[in-house]
């Protein structure tokens, strides 16, 4: 059952791609991984200037299908979250929905080492505010 909702992902991922912006809108990103390292994520994320929420979030990734089915889930968990639910956003949480393999469990570092760079930015930019 795990195993096909990581193919279906991986298959269909709705979150690939790039932001369309709307009014309002602030965008924070990370690029995180290499490609010496077999797996690059770009992790885009919209946030409403007024309510400080992601309205949106996109994500490009070079690596393996587990790789492209915890980015498209991690948008899409992102998606309604503040500041500090970003913040605390377990990763590990992923890993369990999706029954990753230990061996694959490098995908959940990438997603989290993403989400540090992204709301270090938020923060700077909603304390410059």
């Amino acid at each position: 059952m795990q195993a096909d909702a990581i193919t279906q992902r991986f298959m269909q991922p709705r979150f690939a791609g790039v932001l369309a912006l709307g009014a309002g809108q602030q965008t924070y990103q990370a690029i995180v991984g290499t490609q010496q390292q077999g797996s690059v994520l770009h992790l885009s994320i919209a946030v409403d200037a007024v309510t400080q929420t992601v309205t949106d979030a996109r994500f490009k990734m070079y690596g393996c299908g587990s790789c492209i089915a915890v980015a498209d889930l991690l948008c899409e968990q992102l998606i309604g979250l503040d500041l500090k639910q970003v913040q605390s956003f377990n990763t590990q949480d992923l890993a369990t929905t999706l029954a990753l393999p230990m061996v694959k469990m490098h995908c959940t570092w990438l997603a989290a080492e993403a989400l540090e760079k992204m709301t270090t930015d938020w923060q700077t930019a909603s304390s410059i505010d």
